[in-house]
C-alpha cells in the first residue's frame, strides 16, 4: 500500500510539473526590434502572477494572460480591448507566437546579468 501511496505521489507531481511548463517557459522579458524606423522597438514582459507589459517607445500597456499548454490568451489593460489567442513555442531564448490567420511574432529573450 505505502509503494502505490509513493507511486501516485510521484506521478501527481510529474504531472504538476508538466503542466506548469508552459507558463513558466514565458516567464521574463522578450524584445523584437523595429522593422521600419519609423516604428519603435518593442518589449514584452510576463510576470509569475498572470500579468504583464508591452513597452514600445515611452508607451507600457498592461495586459493579463492565461496559458493553456501551449496557447497564450492575452488580453490588453484597455477599455474594449478583446482577448487575443496565440500558440507559442520558446527554444534556444526565442519566443515565436503565433496568432490568427497565421501572423507570426518572433522575440528574443532579454537577458540581465546582475553586477
Amino acid at each position: 500500500m505505502k509503494k502505490r501511496i509513493a507511486a501516485f505521489a510521484v506521478i501527481l507531481v510529474l504531472m504538476l510539473a508538466l503542466c506548469g511548463c508552459g507558463k513558466a517557459d514565458l516567464y521574463g522579458s522578450w524584445s523584437q526590434k523595429a522593422t521600419t524606423p519609423d516604428q519603435p522597438d518593442t518589449l514584452l514582459t510576463f510576470f509569475d502572477n498572470d500579468t504583464g507589459t508591452v513597452t514600445q517607445g515611452e508607451t507600457v500597456t498592461w495586459l493579463y494572460y492565461e496559458v493553456k499548454g501551449k496557447t497564450v490568451t492575452v488580453t490588453m489593460n484597455e477599455v474594449g480591448a478583446q482577448p487575443t489567442e496565440y500558440t507559442f513555442a520558446v527554444k534556444d531564448d526565442v519566443l515565436t507566437l503565433t496568432g490568427e490567420g497565421g501572423k507570426v511574432i518572433t522575440l528574443g529573450r532579454v537577458v540581465t546579468t546582475d553586477e
